[in-house]
């Protein structure tokens, strides 16, 4: 511990640690930890409204480039993370699971417990954690002989986390019906179907598939580019539907199935997979009456009964074809099915807060206080409403070209099995001690206690205790000691959390360092230098856990 705190107390001007140096962000769009320089999770500019009206809760969100982050990249950035109502960050998985790209990072019920989950789109692999952030299990998603590869757009646990929905795809030649129906002559016209498929999560054998190929027609997609036609979608794999999301009705049992390209929600039945009815689009079942949307995603099933069905969905409104816009700006929308007469009726709509369209990705949440949460995907732009549609919060991401899939919030304790991470450091010459403290993923702790002590930890002596302020807290005292050692405390004054005992390291002035938002973008940290703590997962733990 004495040479990390050496090395990072000389490197403090130069924390600009794993952020990218070629011009593309600033030093100062990221956040910098003396405790854990491996670790810098984008910032965010972030307005709220009314505090006081803020559901309690976190944001679980997964930073991501629009290109596919290398697996190891060592960027300390890409990946789950989650922050408070504050843009704060609670915790970071990036070191953990080495840099990867995320989908769909949330808390989901498995097994009748609400834990986080994701889908881990470089290994192909969904994860499941606990409340200590170990990963508990990991499902094999992708099935031979069902699809070529997972679509990654969901990973949906339903049945009281006993089935998990993904969507895998597969490259076929469309059928002669479907042919003909689109007026192509040619040869072959190769298609891309996107299936519709339920696992078990004990076994992660499939339990229900859904092939689109022969029952959602390539005539029903809207998907448009200029200077294309059906011969160049054939031959290129025409991406006709582009399923996105799916749900499973708890009343029924049936699915839905969202498709963005052809403006299309399906809902599937459980018993011989046939289409029971479609939602919008060309082929629409309903009377959409005063309900439109277009390119959407997040299709959730909300509450039904012998007449009525609910459910949600981002109307996205423009898509990355050519096709115009549906709607001046993107919503959330709730709408009521009249399933007996066949209308479709807007309940509410959750308008984008800056009136701008979300071209791709987003999702709606509904929290239990009614409040909704959306992810707007672009720049990770988030926000929370209360249920009669006003705007409590906005936020969107510091640097340019950073989104997530998608943005959830949560009430969460988390409870690392890590200690506290302390730095600290002694100046002779001002009689002071300063120490910089923080715990990955503890959502328990409200304020830091330090302590004098011995190298044996013995005899220690509280001499300081400060409030928690963020992800990492700077501790000063006026005093020397050799060693300390620090403690987590909760609201109820119990300490919830020790660090090791830290040997301390004389410095000439340990007046405030540089702040990193002071940094030119071309300083850079050697990652190298700080191993950092453990990780939990890496590749030869999946070999052996997948084994």
């Amino acid at each position: 511990m004495e040479r990390i705190g050496l090395i990072v107390l000389l490197l403090l001007p130069l924390l600009c640690a794993c952020v990218p140096t070629n011009g593309q962000w600033k030093a100062s769009d990221f956040c910098h930890f003396v405790t854990r320089p491996d670790l810098t999770p984008p910032k965010w500019n972030l307005t709220v409204y009314d505090k006081s009206a803020l559901s309690p809760g976190y944001w679980f969100v997964a930073p991501k480039q629009a290109s596919r982050v290398t697996l190891g990249s060592g960027e300390g950035w890409p990946g789950p993370v989650i922050y408070d109502n504050a843009g704060d960050v609670v915790w970071s998985g990036t070191a953990q699971l080495d840099s990867t790209d995320v989908n769909d990072f949330r808390l989901s019920n498995v097994g009748g417990q609400l834990v986080p989950t994701l889908y881990d789109r470089n290994r192909r692999l969904g994860l499941i954690f606990d409340d200590r952030y170990r990963i508990r299990q990991i499902l094999e998603v992708v099935k031979k002989g069902v699809g070529e590869g997972v679509n990654a757009h969901e990973f949906k646990f339903v049945e009281n986390g006993t089935k998990v929905l993904v969507i895998m795809d597969r490259r076929q030649r469309a059928t002669e019906r479907d042919k003909q129906a689109i007026g192509f002559d040619g040869d072959a016209c190769w298609v891309e179907y996107n299936k519709l498929v339920e696992l078990d999560v004990e076994t992660a054998g499939v339990t229900f598939q859904f092939d689109p190929r022969g029952r959602i027609g390539l005539e029903e997609s809207s998907v448009y580019h200029a200077g294309r036609n059906i011969t160049n979608y054939c031959r290129a794999g025409w991406d006709f539907m582009h399923a996105n999301s799916i749900d499973k009705s708890n009343y029924d049992g049936h699915y839905f199935f969202n498709a963005r390209h052809t403006n299309t929600v399906y809902k599937i039945s459980k018993d011989d997979g046939s289409i029971i009815w479609r939602l919008g689009g060309k082929q629409s079942d309903f009377d959409m009456g005063n309900v439109h949307f277009s390119r959407q995603h997040d299709i959730r099933f909300r509450g039904q009964n012998a007449t009525h069905t609910i459910v949600s969905l981002m109307d996205n409104a423009l898509g990355e074809d050519e096709a115009p816009p549906t709607h001046d700006f993107s919503r959330g929308l709730l709408i009521a099915l009249n399933t007996v007469n066949m209308t479709a009726s807007l309940v509410a709509h959750y308008d984008h807060p800056d009136r701008l369209l979300a071209q791709r990705r987003g999702n709606m949440q509904i929290l239990d206080n009614g409040h909704v949460f959306l992810g707007w995907s672009e720049h990770a732009y988030l926000s929370e409403h209360a249920a009669d549609g006003t705007v409590l919060l906005k936020a969107r991401l510091v640097p340019d070209r950073i989104g997530s899939y998608r943005a959830y919030k949560f009430p969460f304790v988390g409870r690392p099995l890590t200690r506290p991470e302390v730095v600290a450091s002694t100046s002779l010459l001002e009689n002071r001690t300063v120490v910089h403290v923080s715990w990955n993923g503890d959502t328990q702790v409200r304020c830091w206690r330090l302590y004098k002590t011995a190298r044996d930890g013995a005899e220690a002596q509280a001499v300081l205790q400060i409030h928690r302020r963020g992800f990492e807290t700077r501790l000063e005292w006026s005093g020397l000691t050799d060693y300390v050692r620090v403690a987590g405390v909760d609201k109820h004054g119990e300490s919830v959390g020790w660090s090791d005992v830290v040997k301390t390291i004389d410095h000439p002035s340990l007046l405030p360092p540089p702040r990193a938002q002071q940094m030119s973008p071309d300083d850079s940290f050697s990652q190298g230098a700080w191993p950092g703590p453990p990780r939990y997962f890496d590749n030869q733990a999946i070999l052996g856990l997948r084994g």
